[in-house]
């Protein structure tokens, strides 16, 4: 069924007093009229069902003795609005009763003073029972109380957690670090400790190679040395002038190979030690060099030709000429020794800016790519001279010497084609200034 507000604009019928009984006698909520006074004037058949107590009974009395004490203050509150609003509707949310067999009941009211309405004269009252509403309220809130405290409580367990496991973490971490750094403490000892052995290792070894390369270099010019001094003693009446003076030529060469020695000990020595002095003074570098072929190539008896490439713009350069020296003779001397007797040895010498440049080139025997690596390492010799006199000394120094002017070294060398040698010294500066930085 369906209801056309259109179909019908007729207004509602007054409802005739026994409609209006028949309402309020059905009504499931508890319907009241009192007087002015709080008197029970008259109560409908849901007052039983709300109260516990039958509505003829409680004609003339007041409802005072059913309400809690502490709730009677909102009672009176509500009885005072409406007596002083006559038709004004009022509503008293809550408040509780004790029904006679000791249940406590929560109920509601809505109420209208009809006080101004003679044939009334009291207060029109209608009592809701809410008590299962109340119950599951309070039971929700109760709950949610509950909820919340245990939430507080679990909140205070996590944050105190939170904190042990913050000061373990703490602790933690300070061990961490202090055994990190106790192991780094313990690796660079035994880094030391290694460091200390390697280096005790490479001493005896230098000591070892050091004792090797005089008791070999110098047994061969000494033995050179006696040899010709006993023929010189033994029959020196008897030899040829042309004998003698290729006797005392031989004394003579070996003393000069072992003054070189001793020169390159020396040298080494100094350097080893951080005390090879630098004196740069300005020098005729054409003469140096000229001086320098001269004297490698009578210490190796014209062994092979020399063919010397210098530019003529090249007259006074600012060098140590003693270093200077031992450069161009180590290398001189490398060139000739390791090339076959007869073969070219090439010096290139050029000015490139503030740099002179030395090139050293020959056809020699060449330099193994494994040697390469230790070409600068004391007493190390290629892997390819075989009997070839030499201490391993010379590319050392050679090396040192050039660091010492500031300028560097490269070496190029294929095995059975040569090598070539380039060195760049910044020899255009005052004498007696600093060299660039290596």
């Amino acid at each position: 069924m369906s209801f056309d507000a259109s179909a019908d604009q007729t207004p509602a019928p007054n409802l005739p007093d026994e409609a209006l009984r028949a309402l309020v006698e059905n009504a499931q909520d508890a319907i009241l009229l009192l007087s002015a006074r709080g008197v029970l004037l008259y109560a409908n058949p849901a007052f039983e069902e709300v109260f516990g107590m039958e509505p003829a009974a409680q004609i003339g009395t007041t409802a005072v003795g059913v309400v809690l004490a502490e709730d009677l203050p909102l009672l009176d509150q509500a009885m005072g609005r409406a007596l002083s609003a006559p038709g004004e509707r009022f509503h008293l949310p809550c408040y509780r009763i004790q029904r006679p067999d000791g249940e406590l009941r929560y109920v509601e009211a809505y109420g209208t003073a009809l006080t101004h309405l003679p044939e009334v004269g009291g207060v029109s009252v209608s009592v809701r029972d809410i008590t299962d509403r109340r119950l599951a309220e309070l039971a929700i809130r109760n709950s949610e109380q509950s909820l919340r405290e245990l939430n507080a409580e679990l909140e205070q367990r996590v944050a105190a957690r939170t904190a042990v496991l913050e000061q373990t973490n703490d602790r933690l971490q300070r061990e961490i670090a202090e055994r990190q750094k106790a192991e780094e403490a313990l690796h660079a000892s035994e880094a030391r400790l290694r460091q200390g052995l390697e280096r005790e290792q490479e001493v005896n070894q230098l000591k070892s190679s050091f004792v090797n390369m005089v008791t070999h270099e110098f047994r061969t010019p000494l033995s050179g040395i006696f040899s010709a001094a006993e023929v010189l003693a033994g029959y020196d009446d008897r030899l040829s002038a042309t004998r003698r003076e290729e006797h005392l030529q031989d004394i003579l060469a070996s003393s000069r190979q072992m003054a070189r020695l001793i020169d390159e000990v020396l040298m080494l020595g100094l350097v080893e030690a951080g005390r090879l002095e630098f004196n740069p003074q300005p020098i005729d570098l054409a003469t140096l060099c000229r001086q320098t072929v001269a004297q490698v190539l009578g210490a190796h008896a014209q062994r092979c030709p020399v063919e010397c490439s210098f530019d003529e713009t090249l007259t006074t350069v600012c060098a140590d000429a003693r270093l200077l020296q031992h450069i161009l003779t180590n290398l001189f001397s490398n060139a000739v020794k390791y090339s076959a007797p007869g073969s070219l040895v090439e010096l290139g010498v050029v000015r490139q800016d503030e740099y002179v440049v030395f090139t050293m080139s020959d056809s020699g025997c060449g330099i193994p790519a494994d040697d390469k690596a230790h070409l600068f390492e004391v007493f190390h010799r290629g892997s390819n001279v075989a009997d070839q006199p030499g201490t391993g000394l010379g590319m050392v120094i050679v090396k040192r010497c050039v660091e010492a002017h500031g300028g560097d070294i490269t070496v190029q060398s294929q095995i059975n084609e040569g090598t070539r040698v380039t060195v760049r010294l910044p020899l255009f500066q005052q004498a007696g200034s600093a060299p660039p930085a290596a």
